[in-house]
Parts: C-alpha cells; sequence; structure tokens
C-alpha cells in the first residue's frame, strides 16, 4: 500500500482487522506501526495521530521512539514544523 496509493483503504481494513484479532499478538505493535504509516500516506493525519498514540504506550523503547518521531512527521505533514 505504501508503494501503491490504490490499496490504501485495504491495508488500512486488513491492519485494523488484525489488530482488533491478534491485540495479545507478538506482531501487534509492528502492525500498529505499518497501520499508522499507511494513515500517514493516505494522508489521514487525525487516524495516524491517534494509531501512533497507542503505539507510544507500547511496552518497548523502540516502538515508543518510533511513536514519537511519527508524531513528528504528522506535525509536518500539517505545516505545523
Amino acid at each position: 500500500a505504501l508503494a501503491d496509493p490504490a490499496k490504501i483503504d485495504a491495508a488500512i481494513t486488513q491492519l485494523e482487522e488484525f489488530r482488533k484479532a491478534g491485540a495479545d499478538h507478538y506482531r501487534f505493535y509492528e502492525a500498529t506501526s505499518l497501520l499508522g504509516s499507511v494513515q500517514l500516506a493516505k494522508p489521514d493525519f487525525a487516524a495516524a495521530r491517534a494509531t501512533f498514540e497507542q503505539l507510544a504506550q507500547a511496552p518497548s523503547n523502540d516502538y515508543k521512539l518510533s511513536a514519537r518521531i511519527a508524531q513528528g512527521r504528522i506535525l509536518m505533514g500539517e505545516g505545523q514544523s
């Protein structure tokens, strides 16, 4: 979906379904990060912000840092850099 904008909506749907079904799956936070990236590519800044706020609650510092960087990209996309 990141390489083909025509597939963004389908990717968002599939990632949301995975997250609903697999909240305890070991790839949950990876899927959350990817979902936020796809939402950012759409660009759906409000949805991406909500997704990355969830990612910021991850137990891993790597995901927390990734979420903070993404929040900066959202601000840049909105013209608030």
